[in-house]
């Protein structure tokens, strides 16, 4: 039977950060409530977060934030062929101008391995630790969804001895270099638990200081500490995607920018003046249905403003069918009503 090696503090030999010419740094996460529950994330210590959705969305906040300190390492463990999690630029470019960082400057400062199946993870692994090596200024390291791999391995045991000893060395040349080590992967399948725990090895869960479930929301997510070295728990705490708002308020900036454009060159090229009208009063309409405009489901703006112009059609003609029928209804009463 194969055994890895469990880290073992008194057995690791340790080099000073002074020696190495390593400062400690502290990071946080960019997500206030968060934050202020679980404290900055430390050098040489590892954190695991688990969720669905909303991971992803704060992973990529994540190596943001990590740039602003030095260079981060980044093991993506994913499916090729199904359920596929890359770096999306826009995310990247996103986060990076509100950071005050140029999107470029971040893939400069971001270096990764990927690992498309079981068999490739013990090589990407192994490249992204020499690496790492060579970097002297990496200061965070995520191994995303590192236990991907484990629900379809046909040897489980094997396959979870594999990612402990990926574990192992990671955490302990982050232990040595000082280096903030984060991972991240799945909750369970269990239904019927209010908490569901995390897809991970009993190493992963006594190495991780801090173990945070991130619960999806329509608004973002709600973290649910599990494990902590100074709060009881579990404890609560709602976070928001910082997108929402202000993609809601990119669009509402577009639509004023659209409206303008359509009344100053559009509007007075129309020939007939109940046209021109017309116009004016779908103007209120998209001023009182904005939140509706935003909805970022639709693919384009002006899918979005065509859907509520032909939906205030559609009520327009309904109280005109109303009318219709209620001046009929009195033609027939009075007709009906002569002697």
């Amino acid at each position: 039977m194969n055994v890895y090696n469990v880290p073992n503090p008194e057995k690791v030999n340790f080099v000073s950060a002074n020696k190495l010419n390593i400062s400690e740094e502290k990071l946080e996460t960019g997500y206030n409530g968060l934050d202020r529950l679980i404290g900055c994330l430390e050098s040489a210590q590892t954190y695991l977060f688990y969720g669905g959705v909303f991971l992803d969305e704060f992973v990529h906040k994540l190596i943001v934030r990590g740039c602003k300190i030095g260079t981060v390492a980044y093991l993506n463990n994913t499916n090729y062929y199904s359920e596929k999690t890359l770096l999306h630029p826009d995310k990247i470019a996103f986060y990076a101008k509100r950071e005050g960082i140029e999107p470029e400057e971040i893939l400069k400062r971001v270096f990764f391995s990927a690992a498309y199946n079981e068999l490739r993870q013990e090589k990407a692994a192994s490249e992204l630790l020499s690496r790492i090596k060579q970097e002297k200024s990496t200061k965070l390291v995520i191994l995303h969804n590192i236990t991907k791999f484990l629900s379809t391995a046909k040897d489980r045991n094997k396959a979870t001895e594999s990612v402990n000893s990926i574990i192992s060395s990671f955490w302990q040349l982050c232990s040595e270099y000082r280096i903030i080590l984060v991972i991240t992967t799945e909750p369970r399948n269990e239904t019927a638990i209010r908490i569901p725990n995390p897809e991970a090895t009993s190493l992963m869960m006594h190495l991780s200081r801090v173990i945070v479930f991130l619960r999806d929301r329509d608004f973002g997510a709600q973290a649910v500490v599990i494990k902590h070295h100074s709060i009881s728990t579990p404890a609560y705490v709602e976070i928001e995607n910082s997108q929402i708002d202000i993609v809601s308020n990119q669009i509402r900036t577009r639509l004023d920018e659209t409206i303008k454009k359509l009344s100053d060159s559009f509007v007075p090229l129309l020939r007939d003046k109940e046209t021109r009208d017309a116009f004016q009063k779908l103007r209120e309409v998209w001023g009182r249905e904005v939140e509706a405009i935003c909805n970022r489901e639709m693919p384009t703006l002006f899918d979005s403003i065509n859907f509520i112009s032909n939906l205030h059609n559609k009520s327009e003609l309904e109280e005109l069918v109303k009318r219709v029928e209620s001046i009929e209804n009195r033609l027939k009463e009075t007709k009906n009503a002569k002697p």
